[in-house]
């Protein structure tokens, strides 16, 4: 079905088995900077689905860019566990790079203990610590080490190297004028900035000879005012082909600054390859570079006619094989339909690593816990009648792994479609996509022989009648609203919920109270607001969407300054005689007063739904009784979906 995607590729000395790549991205589960057994199972994962090329998470180069949780390139107490991995990718056949990275002023100090090094004394947009202008001599140890880096990942058995020259990090602050204020050999023309880049790719290259392919990311445009766009960035490739040829460039974008962090890892907000055009764009400036492409690529027949059109010659299907490994084979294999398909949502990789966590996924519980996990589902010791209460997120996950397992599933839904809260949240403009990841996991039950019924309100006696020995209830939660001061007949605050559900009318000025830092407050607030509505929103917490991950901020709090959205930090709203909302600061206690306001919707708290619970408890002591997701306690669609897994597994 994909002729050209499973088609080989050459990169320098190495034969790509097909075109499908996993892009560097990081993970989180080091060990003291060294790779840990959950790198192995994790990239093990990947090529066992049949990638043609992984490139491992970056490496570091020098002690000053080692922050917390990366991984070390310098240190030749590397290479064994570095090695323990690339055994595990080869066994499947699949070839692996590893990116080598200095970070330069992009990190915090804090993580080494020592000065960030840049080309100049500017801080970076986004974290704002001053760094230390380098010095030539401090510029050659940077050169020998991403040398000296390239000579263990040869030792450790990599296939290539791909130096790291995008994403606003230390060889791309040199490159862009946007971070490069030097009056020496490294600054000023294009030819200067572009020195401490091609110095890099020469020594990296004597480094390793003709043994492994050396490659480089760029950024091919940085979306910032003063920063390179594609046309200088054409320039810069057609020079490192003249002077220091790689053996294929991998295009991505931005610099971190501002609303550029957002297009590193673009969100579900943004559209299908939505970047692609900028791979294109370096395609058609080379000569004989191979291209890769980047930006939420997540179906076969989308890189299939990618490669088509000539517009790159392999593709980056980074998050897609995160939220399904099996991918690759399932797309050789024929079957497209199988495949869980990454929805961009950002929580669990970009959100997670951002933050300092380790990688996981909405869809894919199993991501990061691959040596817990294993791998795919143990059948069940002995089969079990089990009865899912709730089609939401948590319920469907909860029924499909049980019935892999073996056991006889009888699932309950009281709507007439599954999704639970997905359906609400896939009602805001540009949030559509959420919706994915209920059709993923309906056709998944189904697959799995789950007996799904609609329609149907469970009760103590309908689940009893079932004779079940496993009843799993992910029945949810109600939403609260905050208690405010108000007229006898004067109308009270309503959930957003109700708002999208159509159950109630909003005015032209709509206060939005917001104490869940996520977006049934944020996309609410957007989508009113794009309705030309006045919209406050009010929350006691430092900032609006402070649950969302770091790059869907950037882009959401874009959107709601250029639709006016009006904000009030630290504050709490107590009263609404009329259409004077009083509110309170929470620091100082002083009221103030919103007016003119017509309505009040809230995404507050929510109250797990724990009748149904009692009443089985009561009613057949006998039975194994289990709560998932929002029921057992009120998060997120990623936390709901890992409680039910897990349990399920146990059953």
């Amino acid at each position: 079905m994909y002729p050209l995607l499973f088609s080989p590729l050459r990169i320098g000395p190495v034969v790509l088995p097909n075109r499908i790549v996993s892009s560097a991205h990081t993970t989180n589960l080091s060990r003291d900077g060294l790779a840990s057994d959950e790198h192995v199972a994790y990239y093990e994962a990947r090529a066992r689905g049949g990638l043609g090329l992984v490139v491992m998470e970056a490496v570091r180069v020098h002690p000053t860019t080692a922050p917390r949780g990366a991984l070390i390139g310098y240190d030749a107490r590397a290479v064994p566990p570095l090695k323990r991995v690339t055994e595990a990718v080869h066994r499947h056949g699949t070839k692996i790079f590893a990116q080598l990275l200095h970070m330069g002023r992009q990190m915090s100090g804090a993580d080494t203990e020592l000065p960030l090094w840049a080309p100049s004394c500017l801080p970076c947009p986004t974290k704002r610590e001053l760094p230390h202008p380098m010095e030539p001599e401090e510029i050659d140890e940077v050169i020998e080490g991403f040398a000296r880096a390239a000579g263990l990942m040869v030792e450790a058995g990599f296939d290539g190297v791909e130096v790291h020259a995008a994403h606003g990090y230390l060889l791309q602050q040199f490159l862009s004028p946007f971070s490069n204020r030097r009056n020496d050999t490294y600054g000023g023309s294009l030819e200067n900035r572009l020195r401490l880049l091609v110095q890099v790719l020469q020594r990296v290259r004597a480094a390793v000879g003709e043994q492994i392919a050396v490659g480089v990311r760029i950024s091919a445009d940085e979306f910032t005012d003063g920063g390179l766009g594609l046309s200088e960035m054409q320039e810069v490739v057609r020079m490192l082909e003249a002077v220091a040829p790689p053996d294929y460039i991998s295009v991505s974008q931005c610099n971190y600054n501002g609303v550029s962090y957002a297009t590193m890892i673009p969100d579900m907000h943004f559209p299908l390859g939505t970047f692609v055009y900028l791979a294109a764009g370096i395609k058609e400036a080379l000569q004989r570079t191979p291209v890769f492409a980047v930006g939420r690529i997540v179906d076969p027949d989308q890189a299939e006619q990618i490669l088509a059109n000539h517009q790159a010659d392999a593709v980056c299907m980074t998050r897609a094989t995160i939220c399904d490994p099996e991918l690759p084979r399932k797309a050789r294999e024929g079957r497209p339909e199988d495949i869980r398909t990454c929805v961009g949502c950002n929580q669990g990789c970009a959100g997670r690593i951002h933050t300092g966590r380790s990688i996981r996924c909405l869809q894919n519980p199993t991501v990061g816990r691959e040596t817990v996990w294993g791998e795919g589902l143990a059948a069940a010791p002995r089969r079990k009648k089990v009865v899912v209460v709730g089609g939401g997120p948590a319920g469907l996950e909860a029924a499909c792994v049980a019935a892999l397992r073996g056991h006889q599933v009888v699932l309950f839904e009281r709507r007439a479609e599954l999704g639970g809260q997905l359906i609400l949240a896939a009602k805001v403009p540009g949030r559509e996509g959420i919706r994915g990841v209920e059709q993923n996991l309906s056709r998944e039950v189904r697959k799995a022989g789950v007996d799904v019924r609609l329609e149907v309100e469970a009760t103590v006696d309908l689940i009893l009648a079932e004779a079940p020995e496993v009843v799993i209830l992910a029945v949810g939660a109600d939403p609260v609203v905050p208690e405010l001061e108000t007229p006898a007949d004067g109308a009270a605050a309503r959930p957003v919920e109700d708002w999208l559900e159509g159950l109630v009318e909003v005015g032209a000025k709509v206060a939005l109270l917001d104490d869940d830092g996520h977006y049934r407050a944020t996309s609410v607030a957007e989508l009113l607001a794009a309705e030309e509505r006045e919209v406050w929103v009010i929350t006691p917490r430092p900032y609006v969407g402070t649950d969302l991950p770091p790059t869907c901020w950037v882009s959401q709090e874009y959107r709601l300054r250029s639709l006016g959205v009006r904000v009030l930090t630290g504050h709490v709203a107590t009263s609404w005689i009329g259409k004077d909302l009083v509110v309170r600061d929470v620091f100082t206690g002083e009221n103030s007063t919103v007016g003119e306001v017509e309505s009040v919707l809230a995404a507050w708290w929510r109250r797990p739904r724990l009748e149904l619970y009692r009443q089985l408890r009561e009613a057949s002591p006998g039975i194994a009784v289990h709560l998932v997701g929002d029921c057992l306690a009120p998060r997120r669609a990623m936390e709901a979906i890992a409680d039910a897994h897990r349990l399920a597994r146990l059953l």
